[in-house]
């Protein structure tokens, strides 16, 4: 029974309550729960071998790209290499050390507890190279001299992704310079680390390899009050945390929010795996979002985009288009031959690169007799691009434009990077893929 002053709330209710909260919440709790785990974290090293880790305050950068045949990242681009990091800035303020890439391009995504992007630090930004200090929402130091900027997180928790593409040069030396640490750490200059040699590290310091293993609905309404605490609300969001705490306010509402924890995780967020049930259709079946990093409000892409694993950027830096459907509506499966035509001149407009990558039904690439992922950044823009998609290789010259598919369903992504105003205003919009 409740309390004297305690809030009456029907079964239903609550439910209900709950089910929007773990829609919502998802992204947030996810975050929280991986710092916790990295708290476990020794030194930076690679987990399982694949996964870029550090402890709190750190990062870990890779020197190549992800092999093809991981199955720990989903949705990876094969042509960036990248890194990894979480902070708690209320431990203190972090140091972001960002090299000269010269002509390279490279971005560093920081993003809040809410997986909003919160800088502009990279090539399109004509960013400088130099050190930056990141700061939580309270801190009111002043900024060391010598460095390039100051950049201030709403939430104390955030993340720090840089991203390389090397053109095919290899990028030891300046992945090397690339580092995040706490400000307690600086010595006056650079530091420099030879990533090469970081140690594999167990799986104990992962809840599995599956990106929802972040996020249990048996303890979800069990961390969420410290997650919201630790997370201010936006502006006009201030009744949304009103609403949710009505139901965490009462202990006797404890298995109702396990039993709608549950019931959410397979009903809503499990099927935010559909690339075709997410974001806006654009052309002919592909669809894409155009607020990443920058959602805002946006509850149902932010989870969707969190739960996918897909590192979304701001479009200034990165769109994706994702279908999974032919132009006939379709299921793109392997059995079947699929073209997609750029014609001359109509390649994606873009000052970085652009690419067509195939995943399978589970998000990662397919390993191939022929070795190849992806079409797209050697690709001639006067002469244009034809890609034959299916399982077999065609014969005769449409081989090299086969994108090996597996012998199931798969899904396809074209990443537009430093995308033209043509794309982000939609004069230019992706082609179809027809089933031949």
């Amino acid at each position: 029974m409740p309390g004297a002053g305690e809030r009456r709330l029907t079964p239903d209710v609550v439910r209900e309550i709950a089910r929007l909260a773990y829609l919502w919440a998802w992204p947030m709790v996810n975050l929280h729960n991986r710092l916790a785990a990295l708290r476990r974290v020794p030194e930076p090293g690679l987990l399982g071998g694949v996964v870029p880790v550090a402890p709190v305050g750190r990062l870990c950068m890779l020197i190549d790209r992800l092999a093809p045949g991981q199955r720990r990242v989903p949705c990876p681009d094969p042509d960036v290499v990248y890194g990894f990091g979480v902070l708690d800035l209320g431990d203190g303020p972090v140091v972001v050390q960002v090299p000269d890439f010269g002509d390279l391009y490279w971005v560093y995504q920081l993003c809040d507890q809410r997986t909003d992007a919160f800088a502009e630090l990279g090539a399109m930004y004509g960013s400088r190279p130099g050190l930056y200090l990141v700061v939580g929402p309270h801190w009111s130091g002043v900024k060391p001299p010598g460095f390039a900027g100051v950049l201030r997180s709403p939430t104390g928790i955030a993340t720090v992704s840089p991203r390389l593409y090397p053109v095919g040069e290899p990028v030891g030396r300046l992945a090397g310079q690339v580092s995040a640490y706490p400000l307690t750490r600086f010595d006056g200059g650079f530091q420099t680390q030879d990533w090469s040699a970081v140690p594999d590290l167990p799986d104990a310091f992962q809840a599995g390899d599956d990106v929802s293993a972040w996020v249990s609905p048996a303890t979800f309404f069990d961390v969420l009050p410290e997650v919201m605490d630790e997370v201010p609300p936006l502006r006009g969001e201030e009744a949304v945390y009103r609403l949710v705490r009505t139901v965490l306010d009462s202990s006797d509402h404890r298995e109702l929010l396990r039993e709608a924890a549950v019931a959410a995780d397979a009903e809503l967020i499990a099927p935010l795996l559909r690339f075709r049930d997410v974001g806006v259709e654009v052309a002919d079946g592909w669809t894409t979002f155009w607020d990443g990093a920058a959602f805002g409000t946006d509850y149902v892409t932010r989870t969707a985009v969190a739960r996918q694993g897909v590192c979304a950027g701001r479009a200034a830096e990165t769109v994706c288009f994702f279908r999974e459907l032919d132009s006939a509506g379709e299921r793109l499966h392997g059995a079947h031959t699929y073209r997609v035509d750029f014609a001359p001149g109509e390649l994606p407009p873009v000052r970085g690169f652009w690419s067509l990558t195939l995943y399978d039904r589970d998000r990662f690439l397919h390993p191939n007799v022929a070795n190849r992922y992806r079409f797209g950044p050697a690709a001639d823009a006067e002469a244009g691009l034809t890609v034959v998609v299916r399982h077999a290789p065609p014969a005769g010259p449409l081989r090299a434009g086969w994108l090996p598919a597996p012998a199931g369903d798969f899904a396809l992504c074209l990443r537009a990077h430093r995308p033209e105003p043509a794309l982000l205003t939609r004069a230019w919009e992706p082609p179809p893929v027809v089933r031949v």
